[in-house]
């Protein structure tokens, strides 16, 4: 069975108490998209959530999105970052499979999700069979959803647990 990646989305995070804690953020998860939110426990907020798929379907997913979006192939984005920073859904195609994105990495990836979701939809319905787009579709929900929640003061969290 491949390993997963959970995906975990919180709002409104606050450092925690040890015992008191909802999750912890593990310091190999800390990048330039965290915000400068340190490593750490802390306790979440009202609205939190979580999905979860393997490796290889996210690895596709995000190819799809990268064509849909921004008509290029996804390893143009991998082999040249600096050429697509600021891009839309630039940090999500680039990033490694554990991660915090921070509020506000968070509200940037919310609104290319709201801004963009017409034009992607267009674009990918006509780049993969009907199965699969309804399959992306509801994945990019997913992503959406998450990154909404979590532009409120929290994160969302990539883990292999």
């Amino acid at each position: 069975m491949d390993e997963m990646l959970r995906v975990t989305y919180y709002q409104e995070i606050l450092p925690g108490e040890g015992i008191n804690a909802d999750f912890t953020i593990e310091p190999e998860s800390i990048t330039q998209r965290s915000d400068g939110i340190p490593p750490g426990d802390y306790m979440a907020g009202p609205l939190q959530g979580t999905f979860a798929l393997d490796f290889p379907t996210f690895d596709r997913w995000r190819r799809v999105l990268c064509r849909a979006a921004l008509d290029f192939e996804a390893e143009s984005v991998w082999s040249s970052p600096d050429a697509f920073s600021g891009e839309p859904f630039y940090e999500l195609i680039q990033c490694e499979r554990r991660n915090v994105f921070g509020p506000r990495t968070s509200f940037k990836l919310a609104e290319d999700f709201t801004k963009m979701e017409e034009a992607v939809e267009q674009k990918a319905s006509s780049q993969v069979e009907l199965k699969e787009f309804q399959f992306f579709m509801d994945i990019y929900q997913l992503f959406k959803k998450a990154f909404v929640v979590s532009s409120n003061s929290g994160c969302t969290i990539f883990s292999n647990n």
